[in-house]
């Protein structure tokens, strides 16, 4: 049986020697009949192709995706049992993580169906892919990950912390397990996947920034005017009101604003000010009020600001 086309395989140090009972060569394509005889002239070879099994029954694996930490509060643990309970039903599935393991000193599950990667915002295809998102915490504020999912269409399997009933709705967009996993359905999670639900966001940008400019017009706070004499870096951000009349603050990895020579911002706090003059980076001086024509802009840079910190 002659599988390989044989000039190719020399590259790789294969010599054919024909064996001395050997009467008739098969080949499993034209083309490489057509380099046996090229090589072997003399020699006989007949084409016939591999043959394949017959089509098996088929469905589709069982797709799953998470996004979190692997702290203990986020349950971890309760992943592996999972993990394990789908083995044990012989359920195909691929568990896509999306976390930092070093960050925390875990291992791997030692499972071929698991696969790590690295943290990302830009990961909607995979959660659109996702039959379900997958998030077993011991608690949540109010989970990005869970409603991230559920805003693309993809339902949720979820622990019964007390704030999930605000987005998920048992065997409607998802399923809700108690903490030991003993109400765990398999036969349901892979034949009653739900769908078609409909998702509406409870708030938008436009709520945040509503809050944000009622609340600084009930504010009276001393104002301080601070031009800077070199770049430096403010750890005091959240103090800032206004940058550069209404632009975007830039931040470090650190989350610290990045000053730069001669910018001008506004900050609300007489300590701070009184820090950063003493520090020399800086000209301060106080201001009875802030000569402003951004303050939209300066609620949208703050719900930002918020995001960039929950992240």
């Amino acid at each position: 049986m002659v599988h390989a086309d044989y000039i190719r395989a020399k590259e790789v140090g294969f010599t054919y020697n024909k064996w001395h009972k050997t009467t008739e060569h098969v080949g499993v394509s034209n083309h490489v009949c057509k380099i046996f005889k090229q090589l072997f002239p003399k020699e006989k070879i007949t084409r016939i192709y591999n043959i394949l099994d017959d089509v098996q029954e088929t469905k589709p694996i069982l797709k799953l995706i998470s996004a979190t930490r692997v702290s203990k509060e986020k349950g971890y643990d309760r992943m592996l049992k999972l993990a394990q309970e789908l083995k044990k039903a012989k359920v195909k599935f691929r568990w896509t993580i999306f976390t930092n393991l070093n960050l925390y000193g875990q291992k791997p599950f030692n499972m071929e169906e698991i696969v790590y990667m690295k943290p990302s915002h830009d990961f909607w295809d995979y959660i659109v892919e996702a039959d379900y998102g997958v998030q077993l915490s011991d608690t949540e504020g109010y989970s990005y990950f869970v409603n991230e999912c559920l805003e693309y269409g993809t339902p949720v399997i979820c622990t019964d912390f007390p704030s999930v009933y605000e987005s998920i709705e048992d065997g409607k967009n998802g399923y809700l397990l108690d903490m030991q996993l003993s109400n765990l359905d398999i036969d349901k999670i892979i034949n009653k996947i739900p769908k078609e639900f409909k998702y509406k966001e409870k708030c938008k940008e436009e709520d945040w920034i509503k809050l944000l400019d009622k609340k600084a017009k009930e504010r009276k706070k001393e104002m301080y005017k601070v031009i800077a004499k070199q770049d430096y870096t403010d750890k005091r951000p959240e103090l800032i009101e206004e940058y550069n009349n209404g632009q975007e603050i830039n931040y470090n990895v650190e989350g610290n604003a990045t000053i730069k020579k001669n910018d001008v911002y506004v900050i609300n706090n007489s300590k701070r000010a009184k820090e950063i003059k003493a520090s020399g980076f800086a000209e301060v001086e106080k201001i009875e009020e802030i000569e402003t024509t951004a303050k939209k802009v300066k609620a949208e840079t703050a719900v930002k600001k918020t995001r960039k910190k929950t992240q």
